[in-house]
């Protein structure tokens, strides 16, 4: 999702939030047995214009450790386990033209997977793919617009649960019910809707754990996508350090969204994403 999607989003989310709660991963919908299956949420990609700037700042902002690649992008490691990459876009990718986070979903068969998407209408942006000792990987762009990073792990991947680490993701879509039907068919994922104080909220599930959350937009209100979120232990220092860091807060905390613990942000190269404060983690 990016930044113009994020600006539009900071004046539509209190109606969202008013329909759906944040709900987000437990340790065994990260960590454990099932961490690597089919269905899981493994990896998140940034693709971006300036990965030198982008560097900086989430290494700054929490303590990621970066390791530059030949390519001239970073793979960010979180306590020893690599979890997200940092790639320049530009001349040598022309099938992105904009910057983003891609979330990265595993799968038991790509090519499998990438030919069912696009039998079922999806773009393929990039085709099967490999990064040695890492993954096998390919990125779509479903019918409604969402790009979405499809891996076959070759090693352990995603990092230690806890702040400065991914905790959930959620697919802002414009139609929900063929949404639902597409990733079921591509990744396998079940819809499932959980109950909450505020509302049922929609949920793509598989091995019995929640993977991912959906939200219904408007056609013409957002342009659809992935909204990725990280977990921090103080909400309000990490949002100072990002202002001091050359980020942007697009949604300031508010106590009407998940008890005041969620705040959207903008990295200094214009892309979005989203942090929450986790529970217990506050020093």
């Amino acid at each position: 999702m990016n930044l113009k999607n994020i600006r539009i989003l900071v004046h539509s989310l209190m109606t969202v939030w008013g329909l759906v709660l944040l709900m987000p991963l437990s340790a065994s919908a990260q960590q454990g047995p099932s961490a690597d299956e089919p269905g899981a949420v493994r990896w998140f990609g940034l693709l971006t214009e300036d990965a030198a700037a982008a560097r900086a700042f989430y290494a700054d902002l929490f303590g990621w450790q970066m390791e530059r690649t030949s390519s001239g992008g970073y793979i960010a490691d979180h306590d020893g386990q690599p979890f997200a990459a940092i790639t320049q876009i530009g001349r040598t990718t022309p099938e992105v033209n904009e910057s983003t986070w891609l979330v990265g979903v595993v799968v038991s068969d790509l090519r499998a997977s990438v030919a069912t998407a696009r039998r079922l209408g999806a773009r393929v942006l990039r085709d099967v793919s490999r990064a040695e000792g890492f993954a096998q990987w390919a990125v779509i762009e479903d019918p409604q617009g969402a790009q979405v990073l499809l891996m076959v792990p070759e090693r352990p991947l995603g990092g230690i649960e806890g702040p400065g680490n991914w905790v959930w993701a959620e697919l802002w879509t414009t139609d929900q019910e063929a949404s639902s039907r597409f990733y079921s068919q591509v990744i396998g994922w079940k819809f499932v809707e959980v109950d909450r104080p505020d509302g049922p909220y929609p949920t793509f599930q598989s091995a019995g754990e929640a993977r991912a959350g959906l939200v219904s937009i408007e056609q013409g209100e957002l342009e659809p996508g992935w909204a990725p979120y990280i977990g921090v232990a103080d909400l309000e220092a990490t949002l100072a350090r990002a202002r001091k860091l050359g980020g942007e807060v697009l949604l300031e905390p508010n106590e009407e969204i998940y008890g005041g613990r969620v705040a959207a942000l903008a990295d200094p190269t214009g892309v979005a994403f989203l942090v929450v404060e986790l529970e217990g983690e506050t020093p």
